[in-house]
Parts: structure tokens; sequence; C-alpha cells
């Protein structure tokens, strides 16, 4: 299967370079232990061991996402707030760019909608201050 990543994952950047070598060894030696989040047909979570498991060969699973699209946001955000350990300016980078995608951003491309998330909610929820 081919997918596409869905906008909401893309809020987060990829992993690059050995780290993405060292995912893919992994993926190889081990398989993948978690399956890929798939939400309006498009990978919600799990973009790296996806993109991983076609350099290497290996088919993960999918499991579909079931849930309305701030629930979509709010899963997105809580995994990888844990996984990345973000620092401040990231987490800020990423508080900046939900606020920024409910007033404009490429709705051409976006078949998707989340209410509006006001900067004082998107900082709440990066644990950031509003500037």
């Amino acid at each position: 299967m081919n997918f596409e990543f869905h906008p909401l994952a893309d809020l987060f950047p990829m992993i690059t370079g050995k780290d993405f070598d060292s995912l893919c060894e992994d993926i190889r030696e081990h398989g993948v232990y978690e399956p890929v989040v798939i939400y309006q047909d498009k990978i919600l979570d799990g973009r790296n061991r996806y993109s991983a498991c076609r350099v290497v060969g290996v088919e993960p699973d999918f499991t579909l996402f079931e849930g309305t699209s701030e629930e979509a946001l709010d899963f997105v955000l809580s995994l990888n707030w844990h996984r990345r350990h973000l620092n401040e300016s990231q987490r800020a980078s990423v508080a900046a760019k939900i606020e920024t995608m409910q007033h404009g951003g490429d709705r051409k491309a976006a078949n998707w909608h989340v209410a509006p998330v006001s900067r004082a909610a998107a900082a709440a929820k990066l644990n950031v201050g509003m500037r």
C-alpha cells in the first residue's frame, strides 16, 4: 500500500540521517512493534516507521484512528510530545503551526477540518508562552 501523510502528522519533522538509518536497521532485524495509524486514508502516526519499512521491504501493520479531527490533533500531539523530547523552541514552532493552520494554510491540499485553535490554546497544548 502507498499512503500519503496526514497534515496533522506533518506538524512534526521526519527523522533523517543516522537516526533514520538506525530505525531501518532495527526494523530489518526485529520487525515493527507499533502499527501505523491511518486517519482519513492518510498516515496520522507512524510516518517514520512506514518510510523505514518501505526502505527495508517490511510490511507494517495498520490500524484506523476513529475519532474527531480535534481528537486526532490531541493524539498526534500527545504521542510526539513524549517521543521527540522537544525543546521549548521546537514546541513553540508546533504551537504556531497549530494556530496558523486554522486561519489560512493550504486548504486546497487539506481535506480535513479542525475547529479553530486560539494562540492561547495552542500555547497551552505545547506548554509554551503565547509569544
